[in-house]
């Protein structure tokens, strides 16, 4: 069997993802190959531990959005913060998160 070079195939696919604009910024979407199948119990786990990450990135997106040294330190270009100071006309930081 060929060895697999992981980094190689990692940084493979994300130049690919970037050739075909699947891409924010320079951030690509998702640098991981999908799907992943769990069963009922890893799901569960994996739940838990999504919705506690989304609270505190909700945190972290209110605490930042009136600091641009926040911001910045949270890697985003100047054209990101930005679009960052824009009032949205709600709270939630996710448009796609359900509370």
């Amino acid at each position: 069997m060929r060895e697999i070079d992981a980094a190689e195939l990692c940084g493979t696919l994300a130049d690919l993802m970037r050739a075909r604009r699947l891409k924010f910024g320079d951030r690509v979407h998702c640098p991981f190959l999908r799907p992943f199948f769990l069963d009922a119990a890893d799901e569960t786990r994996v739940r838990g531990v999504v919705e506690t990450l989304w609270t505190l990135g909700e945190r972290v997106a209110q605490a930042a959005a009136g600091r641009t040294d926040l911001l910045h330190d949270l890697g985003l270009s100047e054209a990101e913060v930005r679009l960052a100071r824009i009032e949205p006309g709600y709270n939630t930081t996710s448009t796609a998160a359900r509370e």
